[in-house]
């Protein structure tokens, strides 16, 4: 999986790109935590070119979601069909905010 980082005001934006698996799951939920630890906290995730989503990689924004101790959010936009179809079957849509685009997460 490949992220790209970019920032608006105070807001990290990541766009994921192919697949958030068990092979790169822990990987990404170090980094995320890394940094939610440093103090960020608020993570906005671009899920466009995201194909694939396992558990492992569920599990990993869970974890994000607990390294910002109830400060700042975790939120997502354009979910693809086949990772909103994971989100919605795991109840990740009713645990976490999604949008349709990208002015809607910053602006919510």
């Amino acid at each position: 999986m490949e992220i790209k980082e970019t920032k608006v005001d105070n807001i990290a934006i990541y766009t994921l790109i192919g697949r958030l698996d068990a092979s790169n799951a822990e990987e990404f939920m170090n980094k995320m935590t890394t940094l939610a630890k440093a103090g960020q906290d608020k993570f906005v995730f671009d899920m466009e070119q995201l194909d694939y989503i396992s558990s492992s990689g569920l599990r990993a924004f869970l974890t994000i979601r607990k390294a910002i101790q109830g400060q700042g959010f975790v939120r997502f936009y354009q979910l693809t069909p086949q990772v909103l179809e994971v989100f919605t079957i795991s109840a990740f849509n009713t645990i976490f905010q999604i949008f349709e685009d990208k002015e809607a997460a910053l602006s919510a």
